[in-house]
């Protein structure tokens, strides 16, 4: 009676810790908005596309299975929907792939956490097969980078979950012969290497089981389990198979980043065992898993355990690329071992206690680490702010980098979704959902950053972005992880030249360095030192450039929002050097709304023409932007450089030039280029006044300090002043590409 009092009361302990292990991965995502993480782009907006048809993906950085399985549940998510809104199917789809993916979001989330839910099930049945029954119900013990990991839409917990299963599969080999064991077995390493790529290492489970029986390696069993797991991976992500050469190329890129790494986080292997398996489950429950260890060296099934745990872990920890998650799998197992090594201790009452001293800190932890989860992070805050207070439509300057901006729906990534959606399902497709998002779609406000990948060298601050891009407002991030990271002067001369109007400060973060979290991953929740920590995010600052003005205050349609998300990628390709595709993008913008015609519009237009070699397309272009802005000096600037350098017109040049020079007379670029002019036409003296005046507004021009030096040398006869002007150049840019010949002509005279 005793005997069955007690199991009863380990089976409610366990049931305890399940309960709380599953609740630490739900409860977020009913309380709150977990903290959003890059790689969850590629989880939520790829598997809608596959639901117009196309299911090729883009890439193979990642192998597609969970893509697939995420597809097959945002299906049937999205039929619900549109058995209760009465749309399309296809309809319903680009409705929340363009304007309302956050519910879609919360699926994919979902789906991870109670995958997370299913591996702490599979390694209970690990502990329970390697340690017996009390170590079972004791390894569903809390891990933090579990919970932390587990409300993201990505692929690490669903590829542990396959990977546990796998373990488990071959786990029942010792006692299970038949084939269809072995193939139960690949079925589960195929699904964790279409998982992610990684996750097939879990193979070798299974030849660590059918060995240490000293079953024959040429046995048909074991090939079979081989040809099954190569089987499932196919079909899993059948076009690493169909397009074999994009899939080499991108795998091979990515062994290349694995190898190379980022950052210098020391080597892999002694990262995850100082960092993250350390602060997994705690000081006492890690030294508990290495007897763990000790113990299941002494059976088939605890060395079947310890060999895939090694190999996996020599696998991540000898690459240079070092983030905590990589870990997840050996970090589920360290709870299975932690386990064993209490079920060592043969005194229940001992075994107990031990057992509520190992949870205190991880529990504590992982308690701390839900917490934060449920609490909208400081870039949440920051977009309820400017969502408020900044008009749609502004420009905006976002410093610090790009995987911690504040998630504003901006026109810039609505082009990339509008880039992808129509690569796989095509123009036409799109322009039959446009009168249905007039109808139906309720947008948010939209605005642009200034900062893309295009000019993404200044992240970290330069003030020329204000100019450039007219943006009135900035928004700084700061964080000890190195995705938010401005430059110090730079923020000083903001401080100094602009008005702070809103702050946004993590509670708790004051002190904190990044030793609390992974160090270049984008995830700004941390997984040691939580103490004082309350809120996630990174230290955002918002300030007014009082002397930029605001654009009026204005509402615009789904249509107008996607013509200026083309619009934003066609600029994308001009900086990319891509006129032709400039020229077909802006194009798409105009036909959606000839709004988006305006002086700039013109402007960046001719600009493709010239790079075309469309000259007279290029001038005519020039002369409507002049009409939209009679003002604009580069429209001037621009037909210039047609006339001097395409068409030979240099009267016509000059004439520009000046024309620019009498809207801007500090107009560097045309200055420069109207006495390179001049003195092609003989006219010296003219051309001699315009570089000195550009040596009064740029007294470290070197191309004026150079023409002025050949000119009093050869042509005025004031050798003086010649070498003055020439040394200037030497000294100013002493790499400069004409220094040997400046030197030659020094030395002549």
């Amino acid at each position: 009676m005793d005997n069955q009092s007690g199991i009863w009361q380990h089976f409610v302990f366990y049931l305890s810790l399940l309960v709380l292990a599953v609740a630490l991965r739900i409860v977020p995502l009913l309380s709150g908005t977990p903290v959003w993480h890059p790689d969850e782009f590629n989880y939520t907006y790829f598997p809608l596309l596959f639901l117009e048809g196309n299911l090729k993906p883009y890439f193979y950085y990642y192998p597609h299975f969970h893509h697939y399985l995420l597809a097959v549940l945002y299906a049937l998510f999205i039929a619900i929907q549109s058995l209760l809104t009465g749309w399309s199917f296809s309809q319903t789809v680009a409705h929340y792939y363009f304007w309302q993916t956050d519910e879609i979001l919360l699926v994919g989330r979902t789906v991870s956490a109670l995958l997370g839910t299913g591996s702490i099930v599979f390694s209970t049945l690990i502990a329970r097969r390697v340690y017996g029954d009390w170590a079972a119900m004791a390894s569903a013990a809390i891990s933090v980078l579990a919970i932390r990991q587990a409300p993201l839409a990505a692929a690490d917990v669903p590829m542990t979950f396959w990977f546990v299963a796998a373990l488990w599969a071959a786990l029942r080999l010792p006692t299970r012969e038949k084939t269809r064991d072995y193939a139960l077995a690949g079925i589960f390493i195929g699904l964790a290497a279409a998982s992610k790529y990684h996750g097939a290492l879990v193979a070798v489970a299974v030849a660590a089981a059918h060995l240490d029986l000293r079953r024959p390696l040429f046995d048909r069993r074991l090939l079979l389990a081989a040809c099954v797991a190569i089987a499932t991976f196919f079909v899993a992500s059948p076009y690493v198979l169909l397009e074999y050469e994009r899939f080499a190329q991108d795998f091979g890129a990515v062994v290349q980043h694995v190898t190379e790494g980022r950052g210098d986080s020391g080597t892999a292997a002694w990262y995850h065992t100082r960092f993250t398996l350390w602060h997994n489950i705690g000081f006492l429950a890690a030294i508990l898993s290495l007897a763990g260890i000790w113990s299941a060296i002494k059976s088939t099934h605890g060395r079947v355990l310890l060999t895939s745990f090694a190999v996996y872990y020599i696998a991540i920890g000898s690459g240079q690329l070092v983030f905590a998650r990589y870990a997840l799998p050996v970090a589920t197992l360290q709870c299975v071992l932690a386990a064993g090594g209490l079920a060592l201790v043969r005194q229940r009452r001992w075994r107990n206690g031990l057992l509520l001293l190992a949870l205190l800190q991880p529990s504590y932890n992982a308690l701390s680490v839900a917490q934060l989860l449920a609490v909208p992070d400081t870039r949440s805050e920051a977009r309820q702010w400017i969502e408020q207070q900044v008009p749609a439509g502004s420009t905006l300057a976002n410093f610090g980098g790009w995987a911690g901006d504040v998630q504003l729906e901006t026109f810039e990534h609505l082009w990339w979704r509008t880039k992808y959606y129509v690569w796989n399902a095509g123009y036409e497709k799109l322009e039959q959902h446009l009168y249905f998002f007039e109808e139906n779609a309720s947008i948010p406000p939209f605005y642009h950053y200034a900062i893309q990948a295009t000019n993404g060298k200044s992240a970290s601050g330069n003030s020329k972005i204000f100019a450039d891009f007219s943006t009135p407002y900035a928004i700084l991030h700061r964080h000890p992880l190195a995705t938010s990271h401005v430059d110090s002067s730079f923020a000083r001369q903001l401080a100094a030249s602009a008005q702070r109007v809103a702050t946004f400060i993590p509670k708790g973060i004051e002190g904190k360095d990044v030793s609390s979290y992974d160090p270049l991953d984008a995830y700004y929740v941390p997984i040691a030192h939580l103490d004082g920590i309350a809120q996630p995010g990174p230290a955002i600052g918002i300030w007014r450039i009082d002397d930029i003005a605001l654009p009026l205050p204005s509402t615009i349609s789904p249509i107008q929002a996607l013509a200026a998300a083309y619009l934003s990628g066609a600029r994308a390709a001009l900086a990319q050097q891509d006129p032709a595709a400039y020229v077909n993008l802006a194009t798409r913008a105009r036909l959606l709304d000839p709004g988006q015609v305006d002086a700039a519009y013109c402007l960046n237009l001719g600009i493709a023409h010239r790079r075309l070699g469309n000259f007279q397309a290029a001038l005519q272009q020039w002369q409507q932007a002049l009409i939209f802005d009679s003002t604009l000096v580069a429209a001037h600037y621009n037909s210039g450089l047609v006339h001097r350098y395409d068409t030979g017109d240099i009267p016509e040049a000059i004439m520009a030039w000046q024309r620019a020079l009498a809207i801007d007379e500090n107009h560097l670029a045309s200055r420069e280029e109207l006495a390179l002019a001049l003195a092609a036409q003989h006219q010296y003296q003219q051309a001699t006044q315009h570089w000195q005046r550009l040596l009064e507004l740029s007294p470290t021009h070197t191309t004026a300090h150079l023409n002025l030096g050949l000119l009093y040398l050869h042509h005025f006869g004031d050798p003086q002043r010649g070498r003055m002007h020439l040394d200037a150049v030497l000294t100013l840019h002493p790499d400069h590409p004409q220094s040997e010949q400046i030197r030659a002509i020094l030395q002549q005279r």
